[in-house]
Formats: C-alpha cells, structure tokens, sequence
C-alpha cells in the first residue's frame, strides 16, 4: 500500500464470498478525519459513528442478488457493489455532475447559474435533459458522461473480476441521476437494467437524498456490526458526549468567571459602603465623648476602640468621686434640696425646662423659668407637686415672649427650722 499506516485508520470484515478469503478493507487519512471531526465539534455535533458514502448505500441492498448503486453527486460518483446484503466493494469517481455543468458552461460561454438551469432543464426539481441543449453544449457534456462511463465499466469489471460475481442490475442515485439520458447512456454501455432506488414498499426515493435516507435508516434501525464499518475507532473512537461534557465545562467556566466578577464588584461596593458608615458612626461617637467630656481632645479619639477606653475611663472616674461623696456622714442643705428639686422636674425628654435666679432660703425656693409653652409650664408645676416636700409649688406670671413662655414658681418649705442660711445661684438649668 502506498501509505504510511502509522497515519491512517484502518478498518475491516470479511466478505461473503464462498471461495477464498476475501476481506473488505477501508483506508482514511486520520489527519483528514480528525479535522473533519474537529469541524463539527465547534458546531456542537459529535456523531457517534462515521461512514463510508458507499457503505451507507448498502443499506439499500437486497439480500438475494448482486447490485450496483452508482451515486451521482456534486463533486464525485460513488459506486458500491452488493452482494447477499453487504457491500463487497465500493469506490468514488472524481466526476459528477460539477463536470457536467462545466462543460456547458465551457461551451455556451454562459455563468455557472445559467449552465446549471440549462443543465436542469430550467428547474431544480426537474430533470435535466442533454438533448435538449444547443448542439455544442450537447457534445460537451456528452463528452463528461463518457468519461464517468468509462470510470463506472472499468470498476464494474475488476470487481466481477476479483470477486468472481456478477452485477445482476444497476441502480442509479445522486442529484445527477436526473440528468437524462445518462441512465439509458449506462444501460446501453453496461448491457445491464438501469433503475432508480425504491424503498421497501415500492415507492420511488429522491435520488438526491439516498445517502441522507440510508444514514436516517441505519440511525432509527441500526445494523450488524459487520454489515457496515465505523470510523471511529482508536484515538478517535466516540467518547459518549465528551464535546458535551466539554462545552458545559466552558459555558461553565465561563459563568463562574462571571459570578466571580459580579461578587468582586458587590464586594467592593458593599465595602465601600460600609467603609463610609463606620466613618461616619466612629466621627459620631467622637462627638458624644467630646461632648461628654470637653477636656479630652478629639484627636486622641482615634477609633471606636479608643473612644470606649475613654468612657469606661471617666466613668469609672465619676464612679469613684460618686461613691466619695455618697459616702459623706452629712448631706449639706442647699445641696440636698437641690438635688430633691431636679429629682423632682419633668424628665429632660419631656419637658426643656431652663431656671434662672433660683433662690433657696430654710422657708421657701423660688426661681424663674423658660419652656417652649404653656402646656410645658403646667408640666413642671405638675411635677413639682407630685413630690411631697414640694406639693405646695405654685406657678404664676406667665407670659410669651416670642416662641418662649416665661413663668415665676414658689415652693413654700414649712418653718424652715435647721436649715442654715438661703443660697442663691444664677442660670440654672434644670431638665
């Protein structure tokens, strides 16, 4: 053989012939293939089995004679002689009906559009008739046919030849198995019946489509394994939708690499986002420390960390101071009496109470105040009134200055006995 095995796939089953060994042996470039297979897998098709044109025209074979199916296609003619069913041998012919057109072409000096109509009769779905061209188109043509016949008898006769069978007919497919008289052309030149294809019930298949009938009737029906040879063995054997599992890895890859993407700029943006409300909670905490404590400098509160360390700090110090002054055998006067008449106003958000000139003596308390209203006013002498000592609080000269009403409040005390002196104090502010 005039090839390098090592780059071919190789393939074969024996042939039915009585006599002899015979087997019948199929030879494709693997590079060819490979490619061939390649270029449907970008399209997403991974066929399960490849087939030799000849081969799938075996399908059509009947079981009890000897027939040659001749496939008259674009590009070339495939020829497959079967005998007891089975393909015992095949071939393609490197002329088909592109020669044909060519020629027309040739001779009429017309476009390949024009030659083919001219060729088809003037319509695609009719067959074409030679002798119905204009005389030059006519020898030209005739011309291509006698070069396919000359092709079709000599492969007829070496198979007859090595096999020792006998072509009983002839059956005639392909697009170009319309063109007319090439079947009388045949027939006149073999000496055998020339026939178009049938299936089984009789009826007439479109020869253009007998390879695509035979492909769909091996894929519904399928065959014995030595009936027809696949392909796709070895290295190319069908890997059971690996181009499937192969394109859900990319699309996969694909929307991974995509979520991933969409959780890194959700990541930076919900960072960012939180990035500014931390800023902005740890600047109001700052805030409330200062404050809180006017003597601690903003600048040493640097973050939510060190603001609590600076609390718990002062608390702790005011903590102290308190169990200090809790701890005292005595209670000065004025002091205690303050402390009872703050106990004793409206909680700060309630009521926003500002007292000026308040004045405490052993018989009496006596201050002036401001309020948003009327209503705010009532509310402290309400209050004052719900504590014991102060339940004699009275509240007079009201009057509204602008958006402020101002009131005057007495709060008798009793005898007055122990008490030590009056003390005064100026902008108060209880509430």
């Amino acid at each position: 053989m005039p090839f390098d095995l090592e780059d071919m796939v190789l393939t074969w089953r024996p042939l039915p012939v009585e006599e002899g060994t015979r087997a019948f042996v199929v030879l494709v470039r693997e590079e060819r293939l490979q490619r061939w297979l390649s270029e449907l897998a970008r399209r997403g098709l991974d066929p399960k089995h490849v087939y030799l044109d000849g081969e799938v025209l075996g399908r059509w074979a009947p079981g009890d004679e000897t027939v040659a199916f001749v496939d008259v296609g674009h590009e070339q003619t495939s020829v497959a002689v079967c005998s007891a069913g089975r393909v015992v041998a095949t071939r393609s012919v490197d002329v088909g009906g592109r020669a044909f057109t060519r020629a027309i072409q040739t001779a009429l000096d017309l476009s390949w559009d024009e030659a083919e109509r001219l060729k088809h009769g003037g319509d695609g779905d009719q067959d074409g008739t030679i002798g119905n061209l204009p005389e030059a188109a006519h020898q030209a043509a005739d011309a291509a046919m006698a070069l396919l016949l000359a092709e079709l008898r000599s492969t007829l006769i070496a198979v007859e030849d090595s096999l020792e069978l006998e072509v009983s007919r002839v059956v005639l497919t392909g697009a170009g198995a319309r063109l007319q008289p090439l079947g009388s052309y045949l027939a006149e030149d073999l000496g055998l019946p020339v026939g178009r294809l049938a299936d089984e019930t009789g009826a007439g298949v479109r020869p253009g489509f007998a390879i695509s009938y035979g492909l769909a009737l091996l894929a519904v029906r399928g065959a014995p394994k030595d009936r027809v040879l696949d392909l796709r063995i070895g290295d190319l054997a069908y890997r059971g939708g690996v181009n499937v599992l192969r394109a859900v890895m990319v699309y996969g890859t694909a929307a991974m690499a995509f979520f991933l993407f969409a959780t890194v700029v959700m990541f930076v943006v919900q960072y960012r986002s939180l990035a500014t409300e931390q800023t902005h909670i740890e600047a109001r905490i700052r805030k409330v420390v200062t404050d809180s404590f006017p003597d601690v400098p903003a600048s040493s509160i640097k973050d939510s960390t060190a603001a609590m360390a600076i609390m718990s700090e002062k608390t702790q110090d005011v903590t102290a101071r308190a169990d200090v002054l809790g701890e005292a055998t005595r209670v000065p006067p004025t002091i205690d009496e303050l402390r009872a008449l703050t106990k004793a106003f409206p909680p700060p958000n309630q009521v926003r109470v500002e007292v000026s000139d308040l004045t405490i003596t052993p018989a009496t308390i006596s201050f002036s105040a401001e309020t948003d209203s009327y209503a705010s006013a009532a509310a402290v002498e309400e209050s004052l009134q719900k504590t014991p000592r102060f339940s004699k609080a009275a509240k007079s000269g009201d009057r509204k200055i602008r958006d402020r009403v101002t009131f005057d409040v007495s709060i008798p005390l009793g005898d007055g006995k122990g008490a030590d002196d009056s003390q005064t104090g100026d902008d108060g502010e209880a509430g």
